[in-house]
């Protein structure tokens, strides 16, 4: 059963792009009326700490995506209590990392990312007020199964609502809504509209994406890792012979986890070569590259957040001419309110 998650106008979370801070995007995204998510795990600590604070001066409402190793910084967020900080989504490594963790003081909404089916056990403790099941299909970490049976399994135990990472597509979204998500993550969809981030050589590699342009690379212990990856892709041929050789010597596999963090290049960097560079890539197309019947890629309404907001694309029928003006009908039965949500006191 739907169950609302989020104080925002559309049920949407979107993340920054890897190691880039990204706060004029993120505000963007709250302007629109999703919900904008930090995505703190390629981000120092100095870094993470300089945007919350920016993002709390311009009273945007977000959340933020944090890695349950990184216990002390959520301790310094705990105390701070950043104004507009909304959500939490916890996310780890290893499922051993969510142990011994204290959440249910913490004055907002409590996400766990999960990646592994039968966690109950583990996610009881931390009495989170959702779950974000992550597929195969996300970049970065990801499942060995697709996010849809991820959302199967853990709906049927009627515990928590459940907001859907990885294919998450055109013509998939409203159906998982349908199904019971609470909620849908947005990333790499939205790489090439007006306001991301990206610098122009990667928004020009992104529009000639094709499917078969990401790869997973297994860490062992911390499971697989999607990341762009072509044939001439020289870093990503180097962890694949770094993959084969960590399944026989731990020591290896420390090693390859390590550089799946330090060498990810930020994609905001213009002087940065895309087709040689380490970056979390899912197996969703951006969606500028998909021209919807009826809409040329030249109209105003196919200029994302812009005059018409990325995010309610979502809301809107892909097949009629007048769109986005016409609204899903599994976002009319919901009734989502036409604001953004109370600015937290």
């Amino acid at each position: 059963m739907f169950k609302r998650l989020f104080s925002t106008r559309l049920p949407l979370m979107v993340y920054n792009p890897p190691a880039v801070a990204a706060v004029d995007y993120l505000a963007a995204v709250h302007r629109a009326g999703a919900l904008p998510v930090l995505d703190t795990e390629f981000l120092a600590t100095a870094t993470v700490l300089g945007a919350v604070a920016e993002l709390s001066g311009r009273q945007v409402v977000f959340g933020l995506r944090l890695m349950a190793d990184r216990r002390d910084l959520l301790a310094r967020l705990t105390q701070a209590t950043p104004k507009g900080l909304d959500a939490l989504v916890l996310a780890y490594r290893r499922p051993e990392d969510l142990e011994g963790l204290e959440l249910v003081e913490t004055p907002w909404r409590r996400l766990v990312e999960v990646r592994e089916l039968e966690m109950e056990a583990a996610l009881a403790p931390l009495n989170p007020h959702g779950l974000v099941v992550r597929g195969h299909e996300a970049p970065g970490r990801g499942a060995a199964v697709s996010s849809f049976i991820l959302m199967q399994a853990y709906l049927s135990t009627g515990n928590w609502p459940v907001v859907i990472h990885g294919g998450v597509g055109w013509f998939t979204a409203a159906g998982l809504l349908a199904a019971g998500a609470g909620g849908l993550v947005l990333d790499d969809q939205l790489y090439l509209c007006s306001e991301s981030p990206l610098a122009p050589g990667f928004k020009e590699r992104m529009a000639r994406l094709e499917e078969k342009d990401s790869v997973i690379v297994d860490t062992g212990g911390e499971g697989g890792f999607r990341v762009f990856g072509q044939l001439g892709t020289r870093i990503v041929k180097e962890l694949k012979i770094m993959e084969a050789e960590a399944a026989e010597d731990p020591a290896v596999a420390g090693r390859l986890q390590k550089a799946l963090i330090d060498q990810v290049t930020p994609m905001d960097d213009p002087a940065a070569d895309p087709s040689q560079s380490l970056f979390p890539l899912g197996r969703m197309r951006c969606w500028p590259s998909i021209s919807p019947a009826g809409v040329k890629a030249s109209s105003r309404s196919w200029r994302p957040f812009s005059s018409i907001p990325a995010c309610a694309w979502l809301t809107s029928t892909p097949t009629t001419p007048s769109w986005p003006t016409v609204p899903w009908p599994v976002f009319t039965a919901h009734a989502f309110p036409s604001s953004r949500g109370p600015w937290p006191t």
